[in-house]
């Protein structure tokens, strides 16, 4: 069976809009915006019609001929190259055929997308306002809970880190709390909130009413994080760093990620992929990697931080575990705020799996 989802999901639907009608212009920003342009198929002006955020894959529309329904990307290739749902699929899915889960065929899947690049020009609005929050006299708490973490002010400025109290910034509702922003040199993939310590919070699983960030009573699920509409979290954070770079430090978090660069940036690149459930999409980002002769994954020690462990050594040889060892601390952050040096936690792995000139070592 053909993933039909799975195309939609991964089309964008404007650009392919923009590349059948030239004179395609916006008319609306309700609804993630409407745009409007000649038919490419009865010429009729303004008679076209897209909204490439409506829910849940985008939708177009020719006033004139096509009998006052909405349709999707798919039926637009048919129209264009006059074929079948098969070929349309295999066109937007770069020439293969996307099965589903449920067939008995091989499935294959594109290289995962970033936002829509509208998405992300409110996206970087927003950042920056945020980010410029954090410094004024709003943002003091929140400030002050980074520095706790141990970031110095460099690296916050660095990650381009923010406050937000809460609200729409260009559009975007981003909730109240410190802005991390994962952003590679042309696109902007996701933004995280890390809620308040001691602030009031909904339970993002069962939205039960918390006391601060953390367990809930309730369903016994973490909420420490909240997302904004629109991300793409299947991402690597901090992915420029690993461009070129022999060594690379896979971390769970982005604080781990963060306070890991701050301190062993000179010897290795440092990212992470968010959470130790999100897989490594190697179709876009293998790329990255290209230059890794070792990869380390450092991942909290717990039950989901083996289960990520284990996923990122399945992809190669290369990658190699690297726990806390007997430190009663579960992470990286946790560890080095609690007075760890990650250069002495590092260096015995450095020596096994990727031997450095000791000469050169500062």
């Amino acid at each position: 069976m053909i993933d039909k989802q799975n195309v939609l999901e991964q089309t964008d639907l404007l650009s392919l809009a923009i590349s059948l009608s030239n004179n395609l212009h916006r008319v609306a920003s309700s609804g993630g915006g409407e745009w409007a342009g000649s038919c490419p198929f009865c010429g009729g002006r303004d008679r076209f019609r897209v909204q490439p955020n409506h829910k849940p894959w985008g939708r177009w529309l020719c006033r004139g001929c096509a009998d006052g329904k909405w349709q999707n990307a798919i039926d637009l290739v048919i129209r264009r190259d006059h074929c079948d749902f098969v070929s349309a699929c295999k066109t937007l899915n770069h020439g293969r055929l996307p099965y589903s889960k449920y067939s008995s065929e091989k499935r294959y899947y594109g290289a995962y997308s970033p936002p829509h690049i509208d998405w992300q020009a409110s996206a970087s609005m927003a950042i920056d306002i945020c980010e410029r929050l954090l410094w004024e006299e709003s943002g003091q708490k929140a400030l002050n809970y980074l520095r706790k973490r141990g970031l110095c002010d460099d690296t916050i400025r660095g990650f381009n880190l923010g406050f937000s109290p809460g609200g729409k910034f260009s559009g975007l509702w981003i909730p109240s709390g410190i802005v991390i922003p994962c952003k590679t040199k042309n696109n902007i993939w996701y933004i995280k909130v890390r809620l308040m310590p001691n602030r009031p919070c909904k339970c993002i699983h069962c939205k039960t009413e918390m006391d601060g960030p953390g367990t809930c009573s309730i369903c016994g699920k973490v909420t420490k994080y909240k997302g904004v509409k629109g991300n793409r979290t299947s991402a690597i954070f901090n992915a420029n760093e690993l461009t070129g770079a022999e060594i690379a430090l896979f971390c769970e978090g982005e604080f781990d990620a963060m306070i890991a660069w701050q301190e062993l940036q000179k010897e290795m690149g440092v990212a992470t992929l968010g959470s130790a459930s999100n897989k490594l999409d190697l179709a876009t980002w293998g790329k990255y990697l290209q230059y890794a002769q070792v990869i380390l994954v450092a991942y909290h020690n717990d039950e989901a931080g083996e289960k990520g462990t284990k996923s990122l050594m399945d992809i190669s040889s290369r990658v190699f575990r690297v726990p806390l060892h007997d430190s009663p601390h579960k992470d990286i952050n946790e560890f080095f705020i609690n007075g760890g040096d990650l250069w002495e936690w590092i260096n015995p792995f450095l020596q096994k799996y990727a031997p450095l000139d000791q000469e050169n070592v500062s």
